[in-house]
């Protein structure tokens, strides 16, 4: 029978055995291709899960350390803006010098 004839949804009295079993075909054919797509999605997170806990060992740093890690994130963050500060700083002289070159070489 051609699955545009199929009928969904609950077996009818008159149904016949071959429509019956075209039916259980396509619910078994649902159901296996669903579980190999939960079964792929599975087996990719526990590879990403493999893969986040080699980089953790090898980083050296204790997952349960998460205060530390967010503290020591939190002093670089702040270093970060203070470099940011003197670089700004070093740019404002900078620019002072370069018009005082600039007078200079004008006098000159």
């Amino acid at each position: 029978m051609p699955a545009s004839e199929r009928r969904k949804g609950p077996a009818a009295a008159g149904d016949t055995p071959a429509v019956l079993l075209d039916r259980l075909d396509d619910v078994v054919s649902r159901l296996v291709e669903s579980f190999e797509s939960v079964r792929r999605k599975a087996e990719a997170t526990e590879d990403a899960y493999r893969k986040l806990t080699d980089a953790l060992r090898q980083s050296r740093l204790d997952p349960l350390d998460a205060r530390d890690l967010e503290s020591r994130v939190e002093g670089l963050a702040e270093e970060n803006r203070r470099l940011a500060a003197v670089i700004e700083e070093a740019r404002k002289r900078a620019d002072r010098i370069r018009r005082r070159l600039v007078v200079v070489e004008d006098e000159l």
